[in-house]
C-alpha cells in the first residue's frame, strides 16, 4: 500500500478538499471546526467532516472523485461482486473496495478511499494509465452494501458458529452430563422409596447448607455495598480517543425508536470516532419502517440480520460485530437511556486496567420503579445486583456474570473468546464466565443506564423464564469439564462461582419447598410431640429463610437512594416475589428440555418519563421533553450538561 509522502502533502490535500467543499456550498467555518475536531490530523479530516454532519457522504465523496478526476456513483445498480483478490492491484488492496461486473459485463472497481489513501491513489493513477477495469469512487456505504449483499449468508453462518463448540449451548447436555443426571435421579428415587425420612432429612440438610452459603455471599457483599458516587457534571474529551462501536439489537421495537435515537445521540464521544450499529432482523418490517422515517446521522447505521440459525440477540450481536470499526464495543438494549458520559467512563477504566481488563459493566437503574409492586421489586433486585453484588465481585476479582446491556468490551478480548454464544438465551452471564476462564478480568463503572422494568406479570414471567433458562444453560456449559474450568478459574473462584450460579437456580426451585416444610413443622408442633430432629430442621429453616430475606434486603437497601426506598415495605414484598421467581424457574427447566433456544421477547414501550415529539424527517427537529418526577431515578444519574437524560433522572 502506498501512502502520502509527507505531512505537507496531507495538509495540502485538506486545503484542496476544503476549497472544493466550499464550492459545494459548505460553510468555511464548519469546515474549519471539523479540522479542529480532528485534532488538526489530516488523516481524520474526512471522517470528521462526514460524522459531524458538515457534509453528506454523497457530497464528500463526490468532492474526492472530482479531485481524483474519477467518476462517482452514490448507489449500486444491477451488478455481481467478483470474489477474486488477485485482480485488485496490491497498491489498492488496503482501501475499501469492491470489484464488480455490471449489467453490461464491464469490470468496475468501486473505491472508497480514506484520507491517507487519496494521495496514494492519485500517485497510482498517474503511473498506471492502462488498467483492465474502470475505477469508480463511491461512499463507504456503497462498499458495505456490496460486501454484505455478496456475503450475507456466509457472515450469518459465522455469527452462529463463532463460539467454539466446547463453550456453546447448542448441545444442551453432553453424554457424561446426561449419565450423571440420570444416575443421580435414579439414586434419589431409590433412596426416597426405601429410606424416605432419612433421605428427606439428609436432602433437607444439604439444601439448607447450600442456601446458607448463598446467604453468606450476599452478607459479605452487603457489608461493602454503597450508593453510587456523585458523578461529574462534564468531562473534557481527550484528543487520542479510539473508535468506539455501540451495538443496539432491536426486534419489534418500533415504539421506542424515537427515545432510543435521542439517547444514543446524547453519547459524549467524538462523532468521527463513534460507530453505532442499530441491528434489526431482516424481516422486522415494522421496526425498519419506523427507522426509515428518521434521517440517521453518519455515525449511525442500520444492520439487517439474515434469517439464518436461531433468532437470538447474541446471533444478531455477532453478525453486526463483523462490520464494527471500534476498538471497544458497548451493548445497549432498545429501551436504554445511557448516561452521556458512560463511554468515556468505560474508556478511562480500560486505560487504568490494562490489556487484561476485557469488560466493564455499568449499573442498570430502573426508571419506572414507582409504577407497581412488580416494578418496585424488580428495581430493588437490580439495585442489589448492579450496585451491591457485582461491584463486590469485581473488587475481589471473582467470576462476574454480566448484565444483558451496558457492558463495554475490549474487542480483541471479545473476539479471542469467541464472541457471544448464539444459542445461549442469557449470553451475558455466559460471556462473563468465559472471559474469566480465558484469564481476563471484569470491573464496574459508575455512570449508569436507565431502563424500564416489565409492568405486567406475563411479560415479567416470560422474561424471567428466559433468564433462568439461560443460567441453566450457562451452568451446564461450564460444568462439562469441571476439572478444566476449576484449573482455569482457580479453585476459590470456581467454588464461589458455582455456589452463586447453582445457588440462583437451586434456591429458586426449592424455596417454596423450604417455606412449606417450615410451615408444616410449625403446624405439626401443635398436634404431635416435637422430636429433636424436627426442632433442628425448624431452627435451620427459620434461620436460613430469615437470613436470606434480611441479606437480600440489606444488600439492596444499602446501595439504594433515599428516593428509591421512599418508605416502601420492600422486606414484605420479597416473599411473594421469590415465589414468583420459583414458578418461572420451574417453567424454565421444562422449557430447557423442550425448547432450549426459544427466545421469548420482552416488549418495550416508550418511557412515560421521556415523552418527546420528534420530527418525521430528522432527529433534531422539534425535540421537546416533558418531566415526570414521579418516576425519578437516583440522583447520581443527573447530568446538567445533558438535559434530555437529566429530565428523566431528577429525584422527587
Amino acid at each position: 500500500m502506498i501512502v502520502g509522502k509527507t505531512c505537507q502533502d496531507s495538509f495540502n490535500l485538506c486545503c484542496n478538499l476544503s476549497a472544493r467543499l466550499e464550492q459545494y456550498g459548505i460553510a468555511r467555518n464548519d469546515i474549519k471546526k471539523a479540522y479542529i475536531r480532528a485534532g488538526s490530523d489530516p488523516a481524520l479530516f474526512l471522517n470528521e467532516v462526514l460524522c459531524s454532519g458538515v457534509a453528506s457522504e454523497v457530497v464528500l465523496y463526490g468532492v474526492v472523485a472530482d479531485y481524483l478526476n474519477l467518476p462517482f456513483r452514490d448507489r449500486v445498480t444491477s451488478c455481481r461482486v467478483i470474489d477474486d483478490k488477485s485482480r485488485v492491484p496490491a497498491e489498492l488492496s488496503g482501501m475499501q473496495h469492491a470489484l464488480v461486473l455490471d449489467a453490461q459485463n464491464n469490470v468496475l472497481l468501486y473505491l472508497s478511499p480514506s484520507m491517507e489513501h487519496i494521495i496514494a491513489l492519485k500517485i497510482f493513477l498517474s503511473t498506471n494509465l492502462s488498467l483492465n477495469f474502470e475505477i469508480v469512487i463511491c461512499s463507504p456505504s456503497v462498499i458495505q452494501l456490496l460486501d454484505r449483499r455478496s456475503k450475507k449468508h456466509e457472515l450469518a453462518r459465522k455469527a452462529v458458529t463463532v463460539t467454539p463448540a466446547k463453550f456453546s449451548s447448542r448441545r444442551v447436555l453432553d453424554t457424561r452430563q446426561a449419565f450423571v443426571i440420570a444416575f443421580s435421579i435414579s439414586l434419589l428415587a431409590f433412596l426416597f422409596f426405601n429410606f424416605l425420612w432419612p433421605t428427606l432429612f439428609a436432602f433437607h440438610i444439604f439444601l439448607s447448607c447450600f442456601f446458607f452459603t448463598c446467604v453468606g455471599i450476599r452478607l459479605l457483599a452487603a457489608m461493602s455495598a454503597q450508593r453510587l458516587p456523585k458523578l461529574k457534571q462534564t468531562l473534557p474529551l481527550p484528543s487520542d480517543l479510539p473508535n468506539y462501536t455501540v451495538l443496539v439489537p432491536l426486534y419489534k421495537e418500533s415504539d421506542v425508536i424515537p427515545q432510543l435515537l435521542e439517547a444514543l445521540s446524547n453519547l459524549h464521544w467524538p462523532r468521527g470516532r463513534l460507530d453505532i450499529k442499530i441491528i434489526c432482523e431482516a424481516d422486522d418490517r415494522e421496526t425498519l419502517q419506523v427507522l426509515g422515517y428518521f434521517k440517521l446521522p453518519p455515525f449511525m447505521e442500520v444492520v439487517r440480520v439474515p434469517n439464518v440459525g436461531p433468532r437470538t440477540k447474541p446471533k444478531a450481536l455477532n453478525y453486526a460485530l463483523q462490520f464494527a470499526r471500534g476498538e471497544f464495543v458497548a451493548v445497549f438494549d432498545a429501551e436504554d437511556r445511557p448516561h452521556p458520559l458512560q463511554l468515556l467512563d468505560a474508556w478511562v477504566a480500560f486505560q487504568k486496567g490494562g490489556e487484561q481488563l476485557a469488560c466493564v459493566q455499568a449499573p442498570l437503574i430502573i426508571g419506572n420503579f414507582r409504577n407497581s409492586f412488580l416494578t418496585r421489586l424488580f428495581s430493588f433486585e437490580y439495585t442489589g445486583l448492579f450496585r451491591g453484588l457485582l461491584p463486590w465481585m469485581a473488587r475481589h476479582d471473582l467470576v462476574m456474570p454480566l448484565g444483558g446491556t451496558s457492558n463495554h468490551m475490549r474487542r480483541s478480548a471479545l473476539e479471542k473468546v469467541g464472541g457471544w454464544d448464539a444459542y445461549n438465551v442469557t449470553e451475558d452471564a455466559d460471556l462473563g464466565v468465559r472471559l474469566a476462564r480465558f484469564g481476563y478480568s471484569i470491573k464496574t463503572i459508575s455512570h449508569g443506564t436507565i431502563e424500564d422494568a416489565p409492568e405486567n406479570f406475563p411479560d415479567w414471567y416470560k422474561q424471567r423464564t428466559r433468564w433462568m433458562k439461560g443460567w441453566m444453560q450457562t451452568s451446564l456449559v461450564h460444568l462439562r469439564n469441571p476439572v478444566e474450568t476449576s484449573r482455569q478459574l482457580g479453585f476459590k473462584r470456581f467454588i464461589i462461582s458455582q455456589v452463586y450460579m447453582l445457588g440462583l437456580i437451586i434456591s429458586a426451585l426449592f424455596h417454596p419447598l423450604m417455606l412449606l416444610t417450615m410451615i408444616f413443622l410449625v403446624v405439626s408442633a401443635f398436634f404431635t410431640p416435637f422430636e429433636v430432629r424436627h426442632m433442628m430442621l425448624l431452627t435451620i429453616d427459620m434461620m436460613n429463610i430469615v437470613m436470606a430475606y434480611v441479606s437480600y434486603y440489606l444488600l439492596a437497601a444499602k446501595a439504594a437512594e433515599k428516593s428509591e426506598m421512599d418508605g416502601y415495605p420492600y422486606l414484605l414484598g420479597i416473599v411473594p416475589y421469590w415465589i414468583m421467581i420459583s414458578f418461572s424457574t420451574w417453567r424454565a427447566l421444562l422449557q430447557l428440555m423442550k425448547e432450549p433456544f426459544l427466545w421469548e421477547k420482552t416488549p418495550h414501550f416508550r418511557s412515560a418519563t421521556a415523552t418527546q415529539a420528534l420530527g418525521r424527517h430528522g432527529l433534531h427537529q422539534d425535540n421537546t421533553y416533558l418531566e415526570d418526577a414521579k418516576n425519578a431515578v437516583p440522583a447520581p444519574m443527573i447530568l446538567v450538561s445533558s438535559a434530555p437524560i437529566a429530565s428523566r433522572s431528577r429525584p422527587s
